[in-house]
């Protein structure tokens, strides 16, 4: 996962401001917590619009979380994200990640 990210700081779904290297650190301690919990989450994703510029790329998404545990599924809340990629030195890395939970 690490070398799809920007080095630098982005923002992460809470808002929090994240680093690569937080954000690997984080994912991979939810990657050993998986096994434990024998939960499956995928993400249904709808309204997927994307629009090149010369080095950046901006992708808009409505998606929704399902989670399976125990064969029984469950649909999370629905969600909006903007992700902004750049390409860098000839390969495409996430700068920019925003995710807002959608209420109606």
């Amino acid at each position: 996962m690490g070398w799809l990210l920007a080095d630098d700081s982005y923002y992460e779904p809470s808002g929090r401001t994240y680093t690569m290297a937080q954000d690997v650190a984080a994912t991979e301690a939810s990657y050993k917590q998986k096994p434990e919990s024998a939960t499956i989450v995928k993400f249904l994703m709808i309204d997927i619009n994307i629009r090149m510029y010369k080095d950046v790329a901006l992708v808009t998404v409505m998606g929704r979380p399902i989670a399976t545990k125990n064969g029984v599924e469950r649909l999370g809340n629905a969600f909006r994200a903007v992700h902004v990629w750049e390409k860098r030195d000839g390969h495409w890395k996430l700068a920019v990640d925003q995710v807002t939970g959608v209420t109606n």
